[in-house]
């Protein structure tokens, strides 16, 4: 009776490790999934900036924060007074960006968005200051691209 006690707990244990590393099996590969998919994601914006010749500017002077429009966890387009435009890249991937309602843009110096310096801030329940890495002055018809890149891409993902 004691051996078969014994063996009963260690074909136990055996099944509960089995279990566990099938759980955490899944857990990974769901996880790999995801950020393959907000890799392509990125890439997609950061070929338009490439085939496209964006310059990116250090700074932008008279800037007035207006609007704004996520693209994803590390692309959005700032609107500023006078109908200008900005593609912003993040320096990483900044969570909820594309989720949140609003965001505060972070600034060093009042009327001056800075690259490296100031950040944008998704409020809630885990607030996350994201610096800016790159600013792209984009016109009225790039921002109209930029817009339909990001609803061709939503629509392939819920594909």
């Amino acid at each position: 009776m004691k051996i078969q006690n014994i063996l009963s707990r260690t074909y136990l244990e055996s099944v509960l490790f089995a279990r566990r590393l099938l759980i955490l099996s899944m857990i990974l590969i769901t996880m790999v999934a995801c950020a393959t998919t907000n890799n392509s994601r990125f890439k997609i914006y950061d070929d338009y900036i490439t085939q496209n010749n964006l310059e990116s500017v250090s700074r932008v002077t008279t800037f007035k924060f207006q609007g704004w429009n996520s693209l994803d966890d590390r692309h959005l387009i700032l609107s500023s007074n006078f109908k200008k435009s900005y593609l912003i890249v993040l320096a990483n991937y900044c969570n909820d960006l594309q989720y949140t309602p609003n965001i505060i843009v972070d600034q060093t110096m009042n009327s001056r968005l800075s690259s490296k310096f100031d950040a944008i801030i998704v409020p809630g329940q885990n607030t996350q200051k994201c610096v800016i890495n790159r600013i792209y002055k984009i016109t009225q018809e790039q921002l109209s691209e930029l817009r339909s890149l990001r609803k061709n891409s939503q629509q392939s993902l819920s594909k």
